[in-house]
């Protein structure tokens, strides 16, 4: 009986820790794309944030179907408070407050930059769900044997 209470106790235990790390393996090691994000521009010379961290490559910016020139229209990668951000700055006084479409590669917030960090945030999730079945396992032959039902009778 005690076994059981044992099993029980150390999966509920495992699912909740390997939950918390599982839940952001994702996040932590892919690029994401945003495709035809409408975002309204804000005034000449100003500058607005767009989701994500860091852009990756360039931005393809529209008004409807047609494209709008990086002169009028720049998104960059930029400190905000601290912060790299995804940014819009306007140069142009007619594409201000426009409902333009922005379309890029980016890397999420808590994106791990080092290859090593993205593999090893994967293997430590799956050693602890394996950790999680060998524990499992090991307590269930160890209830079969005390029920004598594997491994000969207990004398």
């Amino acid at each position: 009986m005690i076994k059981i209470l044992m099993i029980f106790i150390g999966l509920i235990i495992a699912v909740v820790l390997l939950q918390s790390v599982a839940d952001q393996v994702f996040n932590t090691t892919t690029t994401l794309t945003a495709t035809n994000n409408t975002v309204t521009t804000p005034a000449n010379g100003t500058t607005a944030s767009l989701t994500g961290r860091t852009l990756i490559g360039t931005a393809t910016v529209t008004n409807g179907s047609t494209p709008v020139a990086s002169t009028n229209v720049t998104v960059a990668t930029a400190l905000v408070s601290g912060v790299e951000t995804i940014t819009v700055t306007v140069n142009n006084a007619s594409f201000a407050n426009l409902a333009l479409n922005f379309s890029y590669n980016f890397e999420p917030d808590g994106f791990l930059q080092s290859g090593s960090s993205r593999a090893i945030i994967v293997l430590v999730t799956l050693f602890g769900a394996l950790a999680a079945l060998i524990f499992v396992i090991g307590l269930t032959i160890s209830m079969l044997r005390d029920a004598g039902l594997i491994g000969g009778r207990n004398k």
